[in-house]
């Protein structure tokens, strides 16, 4: 079993594979085709993300006031798989510098929304619906169990995704 230390150094090497690609290859190569290829694949990944986090919220819509269950939904999933993911690139080590950023930045960040899991419960915080005291108990609930669930999610897929031997290996 890998120790802290060994886990903090492999996803120390994740985001450093992440931040990389503007860097200029090797052999004099322009850099900048690079770069637009990556940002195109960013830009491919975070469209991909926001559509299945649209379709999601629209087959699962809520009531106002009440607990937003398609956005933590994809949250909750969203953060399984970045653990997944983060977790597998840290055995693999070597992969596709394009690879990264398309899934993490682009397809996750579209999948996952921060800022509607913060309007959510500043809407469940406010109205005139507040005064009954129902609902901040529904805003705490929800922000807790998003953050307790992410974050248990990604340390758990990263967990899971270490389990598995080094590909070729």
């Amino acid at each position: 079993m890998p120790s802290h230390a060994t886990e903090l150094a492999g996803f120390a090497s994740v985001r450093r594979v992440e931040t990389d690609v503007g860097v200029p290859p090797r052999g004099g190569e322009d850099a900048q085709p690079r770069l637009v290829t990556v940002v195109g694949l960013v830009a491919a990944g975070g469209a991909l993300g926001a559509t299945v986090r649209y379709s999601v919220e629209t087959l699962m819509p809520h009531a106002p006031m009440s607990f937003p269950v398609a956005t933590f939904l994809v949250n909750s999933v969203g953060c399984l798989l970045m653990g997944l993911f983060l977790g597998r690139l840290s055995v693999l080590g070597n992969v596709p510098p394009h690879l990264t950023p398309a899934i993490t930045t682009g397809f996750l960040g579209g999948l996952t929304t921060f800022s509607a899991f913060a309007s959510e419960i500043v809407l469940m915080s406010h109205g005139d619906v507040v005064s009954q005291g129902d609902l901040p108990e529904t805003a705490v609930i929800y922000a807790v169990a998003t953050l307790t669930v992410g974050l248990l999610l990604v340390k758990g897929g990263w967990m899971f995704a270490r389990l598995s031997p080094k590909a070729g290996g």
